[in-house]
């Protein structure tokens, strides 16, 4: 019976983002602070949530990282998004210079079925930027920042190092160079992270299209299998294609290896790597 609750507050959850998306943008609000909006909200409700009906009491505990998660959601999203944005800019003006006339995005569909193809073609991209971020070592030196905590609550959705956070900026490229209007490109994007906001949360709910906390807490699984299982960011169909989805019960999670401790040690981490 608590699982099915969670589910269908999971569900619900879902259900009000979309309504509020929907309000924020029919209110003429700039999409900068739509989403700043929407963002804030969602990890209220989610923190508030958490506290009521955790799904592992313990990861309520605090850790000594918080003030690290926090800094590094706002470095992140801040050059992660400014980076994407020059690399969107940079790939349109490309396509715009070779062939002028090319205009594959249908826009003549109704506006919600615009977005249902921009989300799946977003997160498509995504789930491959996620797989090749943990089987190229290079790429998984920036990636293994997010994976080192012991502990999943809302607040570890944004542990990530920005060379990551860019790199998952630019998967919304293919849907801009195909001449997606900003309005659905705010969708994609606003819809990805709010998901993601929920997929780390500390409360028990799978999904069954979208992925859930319990589905992403087996990738994030000390034992080392789980880093080879559910990649998706908001969408199990990729991890079904590809025969990677997997269900368990997760109350482990982070990273055997020891990891550095201080913000400005973890974002060196990296570079520190890729010099040795």
């Amino acid at each position: 019976m608590r699982h099915l609750l969670a589910s269908l507050g999971f569900a619900a959850l879902l259900t009000a983002v979309v309504a509020a998306l929907w309000a924020l943008q029919r209110s003429g609000v700039p999409l900068a602070v739509a989403s700043v909006l929407l963002w804030t909200s969602v990890v209220i409700v989610l923190i508030i949530v958490e506290r009521v009906v955790p799904f592992e009491r313990a990861w309520l505990v605090p850790d000594e990282q918080l003030g690290n998660d926090v800094v590094h959601t706002v470095i992140g999203s801040a050059v992660g998004s400014h980076v994407g944005s020059i690399a969107a800019e940079g790939a349109v003006a490309i396509v715009a210079f070779a062939a002028p006339a090319l205009s594959l995005w249908p826009s003549s569909l109704p506006f919600a079925v615009q977005v249902g193809v921009g989300f799946v073609v977003v997160d498509g991209v995504r789930f491959g930027q996620h797989w090749l971020s943990h089987r190229v070592p290079a790429l998984w030196e920036t990636h293994k920042l997010h994976h080192d905590a012991r502990r999943l609550i809302v607040m570890k959705a944004g542990r990530a190092h920005f060379f990551d956070r860019a790199a998952q900026a630019l998967c919304v490229v293919p849907v801009i160079v195909a001449g997606a209007p900003v309005d659905v490109v705010f969708w994609c994007v606003a819809l990805n992270s709010v998901i993601g906001l929920i997929a780390h949360a500390n409360i028990d709910a799978a999904g069954l299209i979208v992925v859930g906390p319990r589905e992403h807490r087996v990738h994030h699984a000390r034992d080392p299998e789980g880093h080879g299982a559910n990649f998706g960011a908001a969408l199990t169909i990729w991890d079904r294609l590809c025969g990677t989805f997997r269900r368990a019960t997760v109350t482990t999670v982070g990273l055997d290896e020891a990891t550095p401790s201080t913000v400005v040690s973890q974002l060196a981490a990296p570079v520190q790597a890729w010099v040795d």
